[in-house]
């Protein structure tokens, strides 16, 4: 695929007068897909077929997507129908875009993926809360008859150290800067070099060539895959230490001292609203999904607004 190799099909005179930014962007051996950039590219490439040429994609398969996320989060499989009817009563599909009329402006929740994850989050937070406060099931049917225990998930999802930057402003370092860089860094450099500033489709080896032949550029070390058993031994772990919970019926005098589903439920509109268990939380399901957390936030809060607006038309027509 010419994507792949796009730098290479540039003449080296256009490569030489090429900013840093046209760089990064053509060497797609250092492209991230962190915050988002491939949902937003795929939605753009699924409207524009629609409105240029008609064509309607099929809707992703949702609940074995569901699923997968489920297993990669070490989730309860209870989540997995309350994901679904959560979609369901805001009117949701998992088709481009969710929303069944062509909106006038799209949002984060018309890309089917983001929607996945955003209703997983939901339904999380309903069914088992990270927020510490105690919710009882009316009866042992309940869905909260069961608790998660947190501090045991959050130990099977440590922290790893924020990595920097796969390509430096090389074009911008002095003498000074260069001179200090570490081992891997002046490997990264030269690496740069070799793939933008050397033409690699020279037909006549000059004797430079062939008493300093370059090597190949070593492939960038990929994500490491966990294990299918360690992911098993991981749920397992985390299905363990959930706790069962026993039902509190209501007061007799009708008070409502009791917290039950939906208690106190908490919404997220920024980043730095997070803390605890639910940060965490958050930035996994983000890495999942391959958003940043500002995203994901952000997905979560207006899935969250869109249920309270179901919430609040069903209670006026209930009332009528």
């Amino acid at each position: 695929m010419p994507f792949l190799g796009a730098i290479d099909y540039l003449p080296k005179d256009w490569r030489d007068r090429l900013p840093g930014w046209a760089h990064r962007s053509l060497l797609t051996r250092y492209a991230k897909f962190e915050g988002g950039e491939l949902h937003r590219a795929v939605l753009d490439l699924m409207l524009g077929y629609k409105e240029n040429h008609g064509l309607v994609f099929p809707a992703i398969p949702a609940p074995p997507l569901l699923f997968l996320h489920i297993r990669d989060l070490a989730l309860p499989p209870e989540v997995h129908p309350f994901a679904q009817k959560t979609c369901h009563l805001v009117g949701m599909g998992f088709s481009f875009p969710t929303r069944g009329s062509s909106p006038s402006r799209y949002m984060l929740l018309d890309i089917p993926d983001v929607l996945l994850v955003a209703s997983l989050v939901v339904a999380t937070k309903h069914l088992y809360p990270p927020d510490g406060v105690e919710r009882f099931p009316l009866d042992a049917e309940g869905p909260l008859c069961r608790r998660m225990d947190w501090t045991v998930w959050e130990s099977e999802f440590p922290k790893m150290p924020d990595k920097k930057p796969a390509l430096l402003e090389y074009e911008h370092m002095n003498l000074q800067e260069i001179w200090s860089m570490s081992k891997g860094e002046m490997n990264e450099l030269l690496d740069w070099f070799q793939e933008t500033q050397i033409e690699k489709s020279r037909t006549d080896e000059t004797d430079i060539d062939r008493l300093f032949p370059l090597d190949d550029i070593r492939p960038l070390p990929g994500i490491p895959e966990i294990p299918q058993e360690d992911i098993e031994a991981r749920i397992g772990r985390v299905q363990s230490a959930m706790k069962s919970v026993s039902s509190r019926p209501d007061p007799d005098d009708g008070k409502e001292g009791v917290k039950r589903l939906g208690s106190d439920y908490r919404s997220y509109k920024h980043v730095d609203e997070l803390e605890g268990p639910v940060k965490r939380f958050y930035e996994v399901a983000a890495e999942v999904a391959g958003l940043s957390v500002r995203d994901l936030v952000r997905a979560v809060y207006a899935l969250e607004q869109a249920l309270q607006e179901w919430q609040r038309q069903d209670r006026r027509h209930l009332e009528r």
